[in-house]
């Protein structure tokens, strides 16, 4: 029998339900290998690693399912992800500058020029972050 990725998933969330968070990250990370833009489970793998306690392992995966959402350009679906981050996460500056650049491709160019000016603000000698907020001026003449 030859499972898909679908099959994982279901397995996985039924071990959620049943609060065994490590055995449904195997799950997930199984429906991942034969589906790797299956972003739903990047996000429930993420839920299962915060309830495990593992919230590097969550940032990761919210910004994979982050990624994948800026890629098909769904803006508001990658902000919600990076504002998970930075949830447990608030003193990072990349999480700020991703969903800065998310707000602005959306069209919210003042949210998002605050957060790349939040992202600034954690490292005002950070490089990247000097060019984000200089290229979104010249971008914006």
């Amino acid at each position: 029998v030859e499972y898909t990725a679908d099959d994982f998933f279901d397995q996985a969330e039924s071990l959620f339900r049943e609060q065994k968070y490590i055995e449904a990250v195997g799950y997930y990370t199984l429906a991942l290998a034969k589906n790797s833009s299956m972003v739903k489970s990047y996000l429930r793998r993420a839920e299962a690693h915060l309830q495990a306690g593992k919230r590097l392992n969550a940032r990761a995966d919210y910004r994979s399912a982050a990624d994948l959402y800026i890629n098909s350009a769904m803006y508001s679906q990658a902000i919600f992800c990076y504002d998970k981050i930075i949830e447990f996460q608030p003193d990072a500056s990349d999480p700020f500058s991703l969903r800065g650049w998310a707000k602005i491709s959306a069209g919210d160019y003042d949210n998002g020029l605050a957060d790349l000016q939040k992202a600034l603000s954690f490292m005002p000698d950070d490089q990247q972050a000097l060019f984000d907020v200089e290229s979104w001026f010249t971008s914006a003449d």
